[in-house]
Formats: structure tokens, C-alpha cells, sequence
């Protein structure tokens, strides 16, 4: 997953802060993949995983999507994708004390609202809910958005994994790529998410020597939640991170940050608020998915501050992975 983060500072009133009883390794820790997004307040409804499937019902759809490799594209295939990437997900999360959950495939029976609503009401249950499908329609290019929790801290929250995004760019640049290559991208999108909301930000200049989920240039069969400090961007300040570290430590019991039922992801603290874009679209065959970031950045931004001023006019920013340098242009 290839993308760059859009913010901007809005003025909130203080979240509200619960710290949690210092939990023991018997405790519940739970990421929930739901494939057909809850209908939540502040939020546009989004549709499920399944529909990007449905669409292409009796007709050849795109290889991709073919999970059964019976060269149709239906329902089938969903429930497959689905499996393969909450298998994915899983092996991100391998020796971590996490239980991955995903279902409502097909169907909406509230996963997870239900979950969500567990994890706030037990003080030794901590939740995390992914929803997978749909796309932002102002933003088609972002493939997730999550809120970053502040160092030392958790998020009780959703974040979304944009799957009919993502399809959309699979169809127009990589029509004959394969399923595995679709679930991985998937898998590494919900990871990525995932990892904001234990608190872990991107890798400062993304270069391809650091092998992180939360690093751009890194593709899906290398990334992983190493155990190595690097510069990280800790909303709005540079730190030094270790993201193995920093999970073993939020699923030990870090306090919670309860944004429901106060904000949605439009209404919430924006500074805190991360996007995650689409790849560029691969330039030649040798060159990996992603091998170029772009990113609007509307003011201000930590990663590139010295080489920006304010200004009312959005910036075009691209960075290589041959030079991982910012060409700026208004």
C-alpha cells in the first residue's frame, strides 16, 4: 500500500479520555474485519465488499477478483477474498496477543457496531473495527483513513479500508494482476489502518531500506511491524518508534482514547486524522505497485515543513523511490 496523508487543524473540544485498568496477558485484544460497513452516525454509507464482486455477476470480471479461478466473478469470490485476506492480516499480527474476527461478507448484521460497543463497555476488552468496502466519493484516490492515536495511547475506534477504491485502481492499472497480489495490497491497507490506531505513524521519507507496514515504499511480501527504531511521524513532530514495541505495549493495556459516541471521521480532531492514498499508477513493467508517491497536502505539513511555507493553495507533492526526494510544485 502506497499513499500520503491530507490534514488539516481543526479546533475540537478535548477528547474524552478513559484510562483503563492495567491489563494482564489473559485479556482480550480484538481487530474486527467488517466487510459490510455499519451505518454510523456523521458518516457516508458505504457498500460492502461483496457488492465490488456482485457488480461483475454473469460476466467475466476482472482476474483479480477471481478467487476460485473459475473465471466468473460472483459472490463466490467475495467470500473468498474475504477469507484470504483476514489470513493476510493475520500473519501481520502473527505472536502479537490479538484476535483477528471478520464476517458480515454478505450481509449487514452490525458486526462491528456490536463490537464496538463491547470494547466500550469492558475495561479488559480492547477493540479495533476495520470496515472494508466502499470509497470515499469526494476522495476516490484514498485507499484508508484512520485516526492516529497520540504516542503512549490507543484508540477505541474504526477506520476504514476503501476495497471499491481499491478495485476501481486495480481495473484502470493493473487489470491482469492476481487475486494474491489484490489480498495482499488489501491486507496491507487494513494493517497500515490498524497501526494508526495503536498509535504507530509513518516512516519519515518512506526509504525502501526500512521494511515497516507503515512505510509507503515497502510492498506487501516485505513489510511487517519491525523491531527497529526509526523516525516516525508522531502527529505533527518527528520521534523515534518501534513498532513491534509500541504494539506489544498497547495491547498490554495503554489507555484508551474513546472517540464514540463524541465524533465521526469527518466531524473528529482532523490533526490527528490520516489518509492514505492510492499508488501512482506503475510507469513500466519492472517497476513494483507504488513505486511513486503522491499526495495533496493542504497547508502545513511535519514531513516536508522545511521545504514548505503556509499558504492558502494546495501543494502538489511527489516523491521517486529512486530519489525519495519532494519535488514541490503549486
Amino acid at each position: 500500500m502506497i499513499g500520503q496523508r491530507s490534514r488539516q487543524r481543526r479546533v475540537r473540544p478535548a477528547l474524552r479520555v478513559e484510562p483503563l485498568e492495567a491489563r494482564q496477558l489473559l485479556s482480550r485484544n480484538v481487530l474486527v474485519l467488517d466487510f459490510t460497513p455499519d451505518r454510523l452516525p456523521g458518516e457516508t454509507p458505504l457498500r460492502g465488499f461483496a457488492r465490488e464482486f456482485e457488480r461483475f455477476a454473469g460476466e467475466n470480471g476482472p482476474r483479480f477478483l477471481d478467487f476460485n479461478g473459475d473465471g466468473v466473478v460472483d459472490t463466490r469470490d467475495a467470500r473468498r477474498a474475504a477469507a484470504a485476506i483476514k489470513r493476510r492480516v493475520a500473519r501481520y499480527f502473527k505472536g502479537y496477543d490479538i484476535e483477528i474476527v471478520a464476517g458480515d461478507v454478505t450481509a449487514n448484521r452490525g458486526l462491528g457496531r456490536r463490537w464496538l460497543a463491547r470494547g466500550e463497555s469492558q475495561k479488559d476488552l480492547y477493540v479495533m473495527v476495520l470496515y472494508v468496502g466502499g470509497r470515499d466519493r469526494w476522495q476516490p484516490d484514498v485507499w484508508g483513513v484512520a485516526y492516529q492515536a497520540p504516542v503512549g495511547s490507543n484508540n477505541e475506534y474504526y477506520a476504514y479500508a476503501y476495497a471499491g477504491s481499491m478495485v476501481r485502481w486495480f481495473q484502470q492499472f493493473a487489470p491482469s494482476a492476481s487475486p494474491t497480489l489484490f489480498r495482499d495490497e488489501a491486507a496491507l491497507t487494513i494493517a497500515h489502518e490498524a497501526g494508526h490506531l495503536m498509535g504507530l505513524g509513518h516512516v519519515k521519507d518512506h526509504p525502501p531500506t526500512i521494511p515497516s507496514v507503515m512505510n509507503y515504499s515497502i510492498p506487501p511480501n516485505r513489510a511487517r511491524f519491525i523491531d527497529q527504531a526509526y523516525t516516525a511521524d508522531l502527529i505533527w513532530r518527528w520521534g523515534q518508534q518501534n513498532p513491534h514495541r509500541e504494539i506489544i505495549r498497547s495491547l498490554r493495556g495503554q489507555p484508551a482514547t474513546h472517540l464514540l459516541p463524541t465524533y465521526s471521521l469527518r466531524e473528529g480532531p482532523a490533526e490527528n486524522l490520516v489518509l492514505d492514498r492510492a499508488p501512482q499508477p506503475p510507469t513500466d513493467a519492472a517497476r513494483p505497485l507504488g513505486a511513486t508517491v503522491r499526495a495533496v497536502v493542504s497547508e502545513l505539513t511535519n514531513s516536508h515543513a522545511p521545504r514548505q511555507r503556509r499558504t492558502t493553495v494546495d501543494w502538489l507533492l511527489e516523491t521517486s523511490l529512486d530519489e525519495l526526494t519532494g519535488t514541490i510544485a503549486a
